[in-house]
């Protein structure tokens, strides 16, 4: 399977709320960047509780939508939509964002996302 594959993948056990096997692709020590916020997560575990155990918490819809993947080798470049419902604020926004994902060994050893602006 290539790395664009894995990601692709990925995608789609967002989709379905498989996170599990999400988080089994990546790399024990990930580096998850969210760099609106000039925030790094270091490893899976953290991964886990403070991003996806979050959505839950302050989400009641959260959706990724992908529109375009580049695959430049080890580096996958996702141009996607967050499409999500704010329980605090109950409207709803899309939002534009772009991920860099990097493999090593057919694992994310990074992800890195841009988010634009939200529209309501």
């Amino acid at each position: 399977m290539s790395n664009l594959d894995i990601v692709k993948e990925a995608y789609s056990h967002f989709a379905n709320g498989n996170f599990s096997a999400i988080l089994s692709n990546l790399a024990q020590d990930v580096q998850w960047i969210e760099a609106e916020k000039n925030l790094v997560i270091i490893g899976r575990d953290e991964v886990s509780k403070n991003i996806f155990n979050k959505l839950h918490k302050d989400y009641t819809l959260f959706q990724v939508i992908p529109e375009k993947f580049i695959d430049a080798g080890e580096h996958i470049i996702v141009f996607s939509r967050y499409s999500c419902i704010s329980k605090s604020s109950n409207l709803r926004k899309e939002i534009p964002v772009a991920q860099v994902i990097t493999m090593e060994n057919h694992k994310v050893i990074q992800y890195c996302e841009y988010v634009g602006s939200e529209s309501a």
